[in-house]
């Protein structure tokens, strides 16, 4: 696992520790298949274990995601929903993006 996935990860747990999903299961399991979905490509695994955490997670963990890599913040933020952009604009600028598009098809898949 690269330096980048480990130190995502490791914040993903961090922000995630104690959420569950509507099935009552650790949410970090949906952030791990999401991840897994595109292991390939560590910039998208690692965005993918990032792509919940500015929408669900404590503002505490907001500027670690930064922190993480600019190559790694901007699709994290391309899919992170704003009361301020509606559905529209959020696609849109998730289409623009491919790394942000291929977690955010992974997170559908998981999703349905």
């Amino acid at each position: 696992m690269s330096d980048l996935v480990q130190r995502a990860k490791e914040l993903a747990c961090r922000a995630h520790a104690g959420q569950v999903d509507k099935a009552g299961r650790p949410y970090i399991e949906h952030v791990s298949r999401v991840a897994s979905a595109v292991s390939d490509d560590p910039v998208a695994e690692a965005v993918a274990w990032l792509h919940d955490v500015l929408e669900d997670c404590d503002e505490k963990f907001h500027e670690a995601v930064f922190v993480v890599g600019s190559n790694v913040a901007l699709p994290v933020m391309r899919l992170t929903r704003s009361k301020m952009v509606d559905d529209a604009q959020y696609y849109e600028l998730i289409r623009f993006n491919p790394i942000a598009l291929r977690v955010k098809l992974a997170d559908i898949a998981d999703n349905s």
